[in-house]
């Protein structure tokens, strides 16, 4: 998402210049369509879901759906414009709210989420993932990896400069070693990348 200073000065142009920003990274539709390929899910958790760019290609693509985000920000799901009775959003940590809903999800999602944690939270992050899922449920984490190319530069100074605070994004086996290590006993049922960048990598597990 962009910095709060430079939303502040786009004004009704907010919506439309966030949009493309995310959009030449992700593709949040591909992400949704893959997801609604691999997956059937009645109520839909998305972790550190920012300004709620996700909740609507969610809901398209799971139809008969709810869906209810969390983030830290203040201000969280500010940017959703779908109905307001199949979405809600919380701003709140995800452990706090593991407190109060532990294992109600069929799906819960990370996306472009780790790289923003400080790395010896990460491990907690994915703990309360797997919680909030319920059993037979499926949880996924969509991540941006880090390579030598100019998109990745433009990717890490528009996540340290824009959206703020320190960043550091994995390489491919530096995720699937981690994932492996907290899901030991979760299927993986999906492994893809999601267009428009070879460096989004989306893993998907079934929990046992």
């Amino acid at each position: 998402m962009l910095g709060r200073a430079v939303r502040t000065r786009l004004g009704r142009f907010e919506e439309p210049v966030s949009d493309a920003y995310r959009a030449f990274f992700l593709d949040v539709d591909d992400c949704a369509r893959l997801l609604a390929r691999t997956l059937a899910a009645s109520s839909i958790l998305e972790i550190g879901c920012g300004d709620g760019q996700m909740a609507s290609p969610l809901l398209e693509h799971f139809p008969s759906s709810t869906y209810h985000g969390i983030d830290i920000a203040p201000e969280v799901g500010r940017l959703y414009r779908g109905d307001p009775a199949r979405a809600t959003f919380s701003s709140t940590d995800s452990r706090t709210f593991l407190a109060r809903s532990p294992g109600a999800f069929d799906l819960v999602l990370l996306v472009d989420v780790l790289h923003h944690v400080p790395v010896p939270e990460r491990p907690g992050v994915l703990d309360d993932m797997h919680a909030l899922t319920t059993e037979g449920g499926h949880h996924a984490v969509k991540e941006w990896l880090r390579s030598r190319s100019l998109v990745h530069l433009a990717a890490w100074a528009s996540d340290r400069f824009l959206t703020g605070g320190p960043v550091a994004h994995f390489a491919e086996d530096e995720l699937r070693e981690l994932v492996a290590t907290r899901f030991p006993d979760d299927v993986e049922v999906l492994s893809t990348r999601v267009a428009p960048r070879p460096n989004n990598l989306l893993l998907v597990h079934r929990r046992a």
